[in-house]
């Protein structure tokens, strides 16, 4: 998962940058909150991780730019520590998805925010195979099938179309991509991506005959959504069933 992390230069922030880490998550560690809110429009994340080291107003008040920036389906975290409960319900009510008081066991903080991602990204954390339109994908076993045959797919190919098929109907900026695919902070040769995601249209035949439209976003990266048969939406539209009958 690709992780914006927001914390000054302490021992606490380090600590939850490694405890992150070694989740396996790429982490984008901002030392203020105007850093990361200078990225938002062009970098999407799966996590925004934010010290409560602020006053509980300003806390407030970022945790409502984040949600005015951020799509809202981004899930935001909280931790700091000896906040009361009092305090706490009001980070919870005013945008925060949980709070997590510091410090605390390594795997408790891990087992929280794994437990976050996963409510919030059930695809990534499937472990049986799922359809959409004419593709069948196994995250676990890595394999996508396009109308019954598997495709044959470089590994990099196969982290790519994984990364598309299990964040449907959300864009992901080219950074997001680029860290979670290749492994990289920073872009360098941008056209690698473009150029796989041409390939990938053609392999696998992403578009609506096969019930996926794959778009560039302008100045962000991809998307790759649903799209419904008509066919198929008539027949199971009850009105129009009846007009048919009709």
């Amino acid at each position: 998962m690709h992780v914006a992390l927001v914390h000054s230069g302490t021992i606490e922030g380090d600590w939850v940058e490694c405890a992150l880490g070694q989740l396996r998550h790429d982490v984008v560690r901002f030392f203020s909150l105007d850093a990361l809110l200078r990225t938002v429009h062009q970098t999407s994340y799966d996590l925004v991780v934010l010290h409560n080291g602020l006053s509980r107003a300003h806390s407030l008040d970022a945790l409502a730019v984040l949600r005015a920036r951020q799509q809202h389906s981004v899930p935001l975290l909280v931790y700091g520590s000896t906040l009361d409960s009092g305090e706490i319900a009001k980070l919870l009510n005013g945008g925060a998805d949980d709070y997590v008081d510091i410090p605390t066991g390594a795997a408790v903080f891990a087992a929280r925010v794994t437990a976050l991602l996963r409510r919030v990204y059930p695809a990534s954390f499937q472990q049986t195979s799922f359809t959409i339109g004419n593709f069948e994908i196994s995250p676990f076993r890595r394999v996508v099938e396009v109308c019954g045959e598997q495709a044959d797919l470089t590994d990099t190919e196969t982290r790519l179309v994984l990364l598309l098929f299990t964040n449907m109907d959300r864009t992901l900026s080219r950074n997001h991509i680029f860290a979670l695919v290749w492994g990289r902070t920073t872009l360098q040769m941008t056209r690698t991506i473009d150029t796989h995601i041409s390939r990938l249209r053609l392999k696998l035949g992403l578009h609506e005959e096969n019930g996926v439209r794959l778009r560039a976003v302008y100045n962000v990266g991809y998307r790759l959504e649903r799209v419904a048969h008509q066919g198929i939406d008539q027949l199971t539209d009850p009105m129009l069933s009846l007009a048919l009958q009709a």
